[in-house]
């Protein structure tokens, strides 16, 4: 290269590589900005966390609240909890429904169940209220198309508690999508779904009796393992008799056994706790000692498993992960949230 040619390059790769620092430097800048910002929010979350778990509820909810205010989806959350609770703040349903559906509008699956609950619960109130005129009736069906339309968003982001939820209010007047969403929820290890799946193939949904026997025994034992009463006392009645599943008297025994101990707790169910013993010292009768001796080793270990129902809010401790895709508007019929 000659030397004017150099005296040119020189200066230009210079330029170069003053701009080319300058955008790292800008972009570095930026993403330490943004790092900052997050871990300030997060820091201020934990220290609201770490509030709470001393007790101090007053100050949880005076860290909780700007970030709340500021649209963070977990302290709208948390917010809603300490309003349903009354701690640190006064006990306030309509405050405990705005924070719900502030987070539910950000797409908070859990938020949208909770929302959804509490409008559907509100439209029954609706309903049995005194002189029901036609503005209650509107407000009713405003209540029950909000609630429900949270519980589908729920539902459909995976959520298990939403799914039973969502299948139990359709069981009436569309059972064929209450199957699907009491499927979903049971495939999720939902025990409540499961025993209502093992209820409908029981009761044939169209079908001859006896047709799905099979498929009722499947659900109600998958219910039973984890520690659904009802599923508990449904298996062993199956396996006594023979329905849906082979006879098998050990089987009945142990699964009557663990029913009768959870029933035995509820007097007023007094009445069906003592056929569920009966129908077990029945099966006992059909055993040898030995068999027995086994069974009632095998009911005392046993222990059940995970299921995902749901059915308590509990403080958020630490950031629950925000959906991949953006919450879609709800209708605009419904009410904004306020960030008051």
């Amino acid at each position: 290269m000659s030397r004017i040619g150099m005296r040119i390059a020189i200066p230009v790769l210079v330029l170069v590589s003053m701009a080319l620092g300058a955008f790292v430097w800008l972009f570095v800048k930026g993403q330490i900005h943004r790092r900052d910002e997050t871990s300030a929010g997060s820091d201020q979350f934990y220290s609201a966390t770490s509030a709470y778990g001393a007790g101090k509820y007053g100050d949880a909810y005076g860290i909780m609240y700007p970030l709340a205010k500021a649209g963070d989806a977990n302290a709208q959350f948390n917010l809603a909890f300490l309003y349903a609770w009354g701690r640190g703040v006064p006990n306030d349903r309509g405050k405990v429904l705005n924070w719900f559906r502030c987070a539910a509008q950000q797409g908070d699956n859990e938020a949208q169940l909770r929302a959804g609950i509490i409008l559907l619960g509100r439209a029954v109130e609706q309903s049995f209220a005194e002189n029901h005129d036609a503005d209650d009736a509107r407000n009713q069906a405003r209540l029950q198309a909000e609630g429900l339309y949270w519980l589908r968003r729920a539902a459909e982001q995976g959520n298990p508690e939403a799914q039973y939820e969502l299948a139990r209010r359709l069981l009436r007047n569309d059972p064929k999508a209450a199957l699907q969403w009491f499927e979903r929820a049971a495939n999720r290890d939902h025990d409540k779904a499961q025993f209502e799946l093992g209820e409908m193939y029981r009761r044939g949904n169209g079908d001859p009796p006896g047709v799905n026997d099979l498929k009722a025994a499947k659900w109600y034992l998958l219910a039973a393992e984890r520690g659904n009463s009802s599923a508990q006392a449904k298996i062993g009645e199956m396996f006594y008799s023979g329905t849906g599943t082979p006879e098998d008297f050990v089987k009945a025994y142990i699964w009557l056994n663990l029913a009768a101990a959870q029933f035995s707790q509820y007097p007023a169910l007094e009445n069906y706790n003592k056929r569920l013993v009966q129908l077990r010292d029945s099966a006992a009768a059909r055993l040898t000692p030995e068999q027995i001796s086994e069974v009632q080793r095998l009911s005392s270990q046993w222990h059940p498993q995970h299921s995902s129902a749901n059915s308590t809010v509990a403080w958020r401790e630490k950031p629950a992960s925000r959906p991949a895709e953006k919450e879609p508007a709800a209708p605009a019929a419904y009410p904004p949230c306020e960030l008051e």
